[in-house]
């Protein structure tokens, strides 16, 4: 901008449209710092959106660890699973299609049982970090906050990749009760996770914020058991750490702007 300047001043135009150019240039630069100051709140906001994700992602693992090691009732579980359907219904129309994925399940799950006996447990760990790799790498975290119709949501955010994990999981339980409570508990968790905290952002971004974070993020970080808390904690860490030096390395775009030589740059 500054050589366009200088060209216009060797070139001695009209004083009429030196002025007009020049506002156009300061009126460029101050629309390219307002949207590096938006783009600072939209990282803080899909840094949330990312956390939130892994949160849900963590409920699950969390059932079904206790699950397995029996700390936990499965009828217990089947209670949680009722409840969340009826919150399921109370915000969106009732869906005739869930109940029949749900009595799905329970016609398979004798089957689920013994999917994946031939596999030794290294096995199953190994597979279960790529799954939940994949799907967190390919999850579309930016579904929350756009103006989007509900049925194209569903179309997005579909996570199959997640759900393929939850049923390996679900085959290495003990009993069909199990196995069917965990899969209602995926089904509902998985896919209509991303719904509810859409509708909550759209009416209230404060409690998403302040409250949907610390109930997905903070809760299962108390109740997982030693070294699976210091690694989803080293993982949040990670998230965190990443945004906000995102945002730093931002902050150093120049953002001051005394003519239309001035542009936004990094600061060396």
């Amino acid at each position: 901008m500054k050589v366009l300047y200088t060209k216009l001043v060797h070139n001695r135009t009209s004083l009429q449209e030196s002025e007009s150019l020049e506002s156009e240039y300061l009126k460029e630069g101050i629309e390219h710092i307002s949207s590096i100051q938006i783009d600072f709140y939209y990282t803080f906001i899909r840094s949330i959106g990312v956390l939130q994700v892994i949160g849900v992602l963590a409920y699950n693992i969390l059932i079904w660890h206790n699950l397995y090691l029996g700390s936990i009732n499965p009828e217990y579980i089947l209670v949680i699973d009722i409840f969340y359907l009826f919150i399921i219904y109370i915000i969106f129309l009732p869906n005739l299609n869930l109940l029949i994925i749900l009595g799905l399940l329970g016609i398979l799950s004798p089957i689920l049982q013994n999917l994946t006996s031939s596999f030794s447990y290294d096995t199953i760990i190994i597979l279960m970090l790529i799954i939940f790799a994949l799907y967190l790498l390919s999850y579309n975290y930016n579904i929350i906050y756009k103006k989007t119709d509900i049925s194209e949501i569903r179309h997005i955010a579909t996570p199959n990749i997640a759900m393929f994990g939850s049923i390996i999981l679900a085959s290495r339980l003990k009993n069909i009760l199990q196995i069917y409570s965990f899969l209602f508990f995926s089904v509902e968790n998985l896919y209509f996770s991303c719904l509810i905290r859409r509708n909550i952002w759209i009416k209230s971004p404060l409690i998403y914020l302040y409250i949907c974070t610390p109930l997905l993020n903070i809760i299962p970080l108390l109740l997982f058991n030693y070294p699976f808390n210091i690694l989803y904690l080293f993982i949040c860490i990670i998230i965190i750490i990443g945004s906000f030096q995102y945002i730093y390395c931002a902050l150093k775009y120049k953002n001051i702007i005394k003519g239309p030589w001035d542009v936004a740059e990094i600061q060396c």
